[in-house]
């Protein structure tokens, strides 16, 4: 038997001898091959390293529209010391295909993948800003074009000091279905958010007087709950609905 690794997603060959047998090939698995063995045999298999872009369960809202790119069992990273003129935050990979290119005088000999991209920089208007009002065509995002090189993860923080980044975030193909990408409004959901909007509609409790108003156990619960799924109220909002 031979092990067929999960990240061997299509067109993995085996071959007897120099001819393809049937072997029920399914990744992550084991394939078989049942013959009369003789001395001399010999088996080829091929496992294709196309690169893919690998996505996240939608419920981690911190890398939603990002992926990370995977080379066969690798994964690729993107730093600084490859891109000095961008920050490895800013980037936006485009829809095409990144180049596999083997450097045998980096970091020993490491295959890299080379990709277009836009560096996506926070426009004018962010300066000192953590959040502000909406106002349209204020300080929107300013793009170039720009290539970025990536090595294996395995390689990084070998030379000098400077920023990596694994996910990154992505500029889908206009055919792609991005449906995974938005938020499931369910009905835990809906709960939530309507449980957020009344404590946003009443007054905040100064936190030296949360224990005199008999704030109980499960308001206090749901207020630790409305940060964690990222709803825009405060802890006090959430202890005072007591």
């Amino acid at each position: 038997m031979l092990r067929v690794p999960a990240w061997c997603e299509e067109s993995a060959e085996i071959e007897v001898n120099g001819e393809s047998v049937d072997a029920g090939i399914s990744p992550g698995s084991y394939a078989k091959i049942r013959r009369t063995w003789r001395p001399g045999d010999t088996i080829n298999m091929e496992l294709p390293m196309p690169v893919r872009r690998i996505e996240c369960h939608p419920y981690v809202a911190e890398n939603a529209g990002r992926v990370v790119l995977m080379r066969g069992p690798l994964l690729y990273c993107v730093e600084q010391a490859d891109n000095h003129d961008v920050a490895p935050r800013d980037l936006m990979l485009n829809g095409k295909e990144p180049t596999v290119r083997f450097k045998p005088d980096l970091l020993g000999g490491v295959t890299v993948l080379q990709a277009e991209a836009r560096s996506a920089a926070p426009g004018a208007g962010w300066e000192d800003r953590l959040h502000r009002t909406v106002h349209p065509r204020e300080g929107q995002t300013q793009t170039h074009a720009t290539r970025v090189t990536a090595v294996p993860y395995y390689a990084w923080a070998n030379r000098e000091p400077g920023t990596m980044r694994v996910w990154l975030r992505n500029r889908w193909p206009e055919s792609h279905d991005r449906r995974h990408l938005e938020r499931p409004c369910d009905g835990r959901w809906r709960h939530l958010l309507g449980h957020a909007a009344r404590l946003a509609s009443r007054p905040v409790c100064p936190a030296g007087l949360i224990h005199r108003r008999g704030t109980s156990g499960r308001a206090a619960l749901h207020g630790r709950r409305m940060l964690r799924w990222g709803c825009v109220i405060s802890m006090s909002d959430g202890l005072a609905g007591g």
